[in-house]
């Protein structure tokens, strides 16, 4: 099996990427005017927590599992899953909760966008979707 030249596939994954990134701005374009009670909140909550502390523990995690524990000498041994993991028991043990930590701001600034929107239904100040 041959593969692909360096170019198609530069080609493939620039035209991918931006495919993405188009839907990606639609989706947030939609989900900012639609709601008639918008919060930055809602978006954070979504997105940036995953995106910054949540991947971050996810890829090492998934990295070592797959790949195995290096020695420090800059080989690889064979250790997989997660008994790779606690060849690193401080990093591991930190991706772990830096994992956990997403996870808890996601769900406490979903709580606190949903608490806001209902505040803001209490209180009459909610206009009409796509209104701005």
């Amino acid at each position: 099996m041959e593969l692909p030249s360096f170019s198609l596939l530069a080609y493939l994954s620039s035209t991918t990427l931006s495919a993405l990134a188009l839907l990606w701005y639609v989706y947030l374009h939609l989900t900012v005017t639609a709601q008639p009670c918008y919060q930055l909140t809602h978006l954070a909550m979504q997105f940036a927590s995953w995106y910054t502390y949540g991947i971050a523990g996810a890829f090492w995690l998934h990295d070592v599992a797959h790949e195995g524990s290096a020695d420090g000498k800059g080989t690889v041994t064979e250790d997989r899953g997660m008994s790779a993991w606690w060849k690193k028991p401080f990093q591991a043990i930190l991706a772990i909760a830096t994992f956990i930590g997403g996870f808890f701001i996601c769900v406490a600034g979903m709580y606190v966008t949903i608490r806001g929107i209902i505040e803001a239904y209490d209180s009459g100040t909610v206009g009409k979707a796509f209104a701005c």
